[in-house]
């Protein structure tokens, strides 16, 4: 038997089975290592996430503690410059002084178009069309007051009569400033049929005038309406339209269909004030105005607290916060000054008024400007 060849293949045999279970260690090492590794890589991330908040958390410390306001430290943190900002603010000037068509028929202070480059409209200087406008605010404004009570758009009472003649009867108030003493005097003195201030009568028994309009109790002031001849039944019709409307408030009756009557007496004290403005601008977008149930672009709401013929002198109060939008170019403004009551224009008489708005505008338009 040779034992040389048994001693060989004994050797080798061990040396297989050695080789084979330290593969299997070393794969089970291997293993155990990277379990090892990858917990340890989360506890770093989790390391890091701690220090980079702390970190960014004393920066902002740290610049505060140099008196920086809100928006400078905006500035700060974005590009650490002052002057290499990605937007600027510039104000504009809108008023009616610089309209050229203001002495025609056409013009009408309440709704009219500001273009910010030359046109027949109005001459401009120094605007220009501005581009990637994300942000519109008013600064100031410099509005009159109404000198007339009555005016284009409250001059209207229309009324149906029912017994004797039936007809509708419309009576074109006459404009001017009034009280609450003398409000009746807006109505024709006498009754004419010749009167271009009445309309659709037949006959004088059926005309409202000066005379048939007295305040029924001193006291509150409520008005009280007859037709020339006493006896005769009718009913107003405050929702004709707009005008009507208006006067209703005017003379203290809810806009409706009155009932039927030989006299007809105010609902509620007389409102003869304007108590607001909004002022709208049709090419801004909706986000940047205040919402509204009519859904006008309503920039602000400017008060009219002030005597009949005077002007106000608003400055809103400008949040730090306010809604930007996505760049517009801008080479016109559509200006609205809309009464409260169904939007309808506000007009004071002609009489001049200055707008300030605030136009934010990126600048860097290599980043994110979208007109060039």
């Amino acid at each position: 038997m040779d034992y040389k060849y048994i001693g060989i293949g004994s050797v080798v045999s061990v040396l297989i089975l050695y080789l084979y279970f330290r593969s299997g260690n070393k794969k089970t090492i291997v293993e155990k290592r990277t379990d090892d590794d990858t917990k340890l890589l989360f506890e770093k991330l989790q390391k890091n996430d701690k220090v980079l908040k702390l970190l960014l958390s004393h920066t902002i410390r740290y610049l505060k503690r140099d008196k920086y306001s809100d928006k400078q430290l905006l500035d700060r943190l974005n590009k650490d410059s002052l002057f290499n900002k990605d937007y600027e603010t510039v104000r504009i000037l809108v008023d009616t002084h610089n309209i050229s068509n203001k002495h025609s028929n056409s013009f009408n202070p309440g709704n009219y178009v500001f273009d910010l480059v030359s046109s027949d409209n109005n001459s401009t200087g120094g605007f220009g069309r501005y581009k990637n406008v994300i942000g519109f605010r008013l600064i100031h404004a410099i509005m009159p007051n109404a000198a007339y009570i009555i005016n284009d758009n409250n001059n209207s009472i229309v009324y149906s009569t029912t017994s004797g003649t039936s007809e509708t009867i419309t009576i074109t108030l006459i404009n001017g400033y009034y009280t609450l003493d003398n409000l009746a005097n807006a109505f024709p003195p006498s009754a004419h049929l010749s009167d271009s201030n009445i309309s659709g009568a037949t006959t004088t028994n059926n005309i409202i005038t000066t005379s048939r309009v007295t305040i029924s109790t001193p006291a509150n002031h409520k008005f009280k309406f007859q037709c020339n001849t006493t006896s005769v039944n009718f009913k107003f019709l405050w929702n004709t339209n707009d005008k009507t409307t208006n006067a209703a408030r005017l003379f203290g009756f809810y806009p409706v269909e009155s009932s039927t009557a030989t006299s007809q007496t105010s609902d509620f004290v007389p409102d003869m004030s304007i108590h607001y403005t909004d002022l709208v601008v049709d090419e801004i977008p909706y986000i940047a105005c205040k919402n509204n149930p009519a859904g006008h672009h309503v920039v602000d709401r400017i008060p009219l607290n002030v005597d009949y013929g005077s002007n106000i002198s608003y400055e809103p109060y400008r949040d730090p916060y306010q809604n930007y939008f996505l760049p517009i170019s801008l080479n016109k403004l559509t200006i609205k000054l809309l009464e409260p009551l169904h939007g309808t224009p506000y007009n004071p008489q002609d009489s001049d008024h200055s707008l300030e708005f605030e136009l934010t505008m990126i600048k860097n338009e290599k980043n994110v400007g979208l007109f060039n």
